[in-house]
C-alpha cells in the first residue's frame, strides 16, 4: 500500500472487508463453544444427579430431565449407554465442518 498509492485506497476497503470477516468468524466460533461447552456441562449435571438418585445412569437425557432431541439438533450433543456405561459425543467447536 506504501508503494502504490494509487492503490491504497481498494486495498483498504479489502483490508477492511477482510477484518470484519474475521471478527464475525471469531464471533460464532465463541457463540459455538460456549454455548455447546455449557449445555454439555448442564447434560453432565443432570446425567450425574440422575445417577445419585436412581443408582444406574439413564437411558436417555430425556429420564435425566433434559430435551436429548433438542441438545442433539442444536449443539449436535449425544448422550447413550451401553453395558451401563455412558457415552456422550460433543463435536469439536473448532472445526467448522462439524457444525454442517
Amino acid at each position: 500500500m506504501a508503494r502504490r498509492p494509487g492503490e491504497r485506497k481498494s486495498r483498504g476497503i479489502r483490508l477492511a472487508i477482510w477484518s470484519v470477516v474475521l471478527v464475525l468468524a471469531g464471533s460464532v466460533q465463541i457463540y459455538w463453544s460456549a454455548g455447546s461447552r455449557s449445555h454439555a456441562d448442564l447434560a453432565l449435571q443432570k446425567v450425574l444427579a440422575y445417577k445419585e438418585r436412581a443408582g444406574t445412569y439413564p437411558a436417555n437425557l430425556m429420564e435425566a430431565g433434559l430435551d436429548g432431541q433438542a441438545l442433539q439438533g442444536k449443539w449436535n450433543l449425544r448422550y447413550s449407554v451401553k453395558e451401563g456405561k455412558p457415552k456422550t459425543y460433543l463435536p469439536r467447536t473448532d472445526l467448522a465442518i462439524d457444525h454442517v
